[in-house]
């Protein structure tokens, strides 16, 4: 079980590497250290948690529950599949940013029509799915209790600037979709 866990940990850094880095758009360096710092720390609290969990498996777990672990399998597909769904929905105007001003248009298809944020409701997944599949309740708890809080004042971060560029668009957006949870 443990190697299963470790391949798959090894395929979903370097897929979350890639589409973190690899893919990032950039068009406009305004604002640009700012948005950095505060997508550093999201980056540092969700590699801390993935390599906290990785090695409380590895180095601390005596016991692996099948249930638990393929449940947590489940998760992590389902959050790997929602971000990069999200991703793909949102194009072009997709960054690591929190920046407003590169992006084109509110993005109501895909995801979107269920979710304002389904990006990061994915991401909460992802974590939650790695916290089962490596049997560490510590990091269930960091993701909810830590990350989870930052990601909902990002969104609002988020909400803020895109309701300055798109006032009428994005107000009846916010009317019919959930800002978090799915419909």
């Amino acid at each position: 079980m443990k190697v299963v866990a470790a391949i798959l940990i090894i395929f979903f850094a370097g897929e979350r590497l890639y589409c973190t880095f690899a893919s990032v758009r950039r068009k406009n360096t305004r604002r640009l250290w700012r948005e950095s710092l505060f997508t550093s720390l999201m980056l540092f609290l969700y590699s801390s948690i993935v390599i906290f969990n990785t090695g409380f498996y590895f180095f601390y777990s005596p016991l692996t529950n099948s249930v638990i672990f393929f449940s947590g399998v489940l998760l992590l597909l389902i959050g790997i599949t929602g971000r990069r769904w999200s991703i793909g929905a949102m194009g072009d105007d997709w960054s690591v940013y929190v920046a407003a001003e590169n992006i084109g248009r509110v993005v109501t298809q895909g995801p979107f029509r269920f979710s304002r944020h389904p990006y990061y409701w994915s991401s909460i997944l992802e974590l939650l799915g790695i916290s089962l599949l490596l049997q560490c309740l510590w990091g269930v708890g960091l993701t909810l209790c830590v990350y989870f809080p930052i990601l909902i004042f990002r969104s609002y971060l988020e909400e803020k600037r895109m309701l300055d560029k798109f006032p009428v668009e994005y107000v009846l957006y916010k009317k019919t979709t959930p800002f978090f949870l799915w419909r």
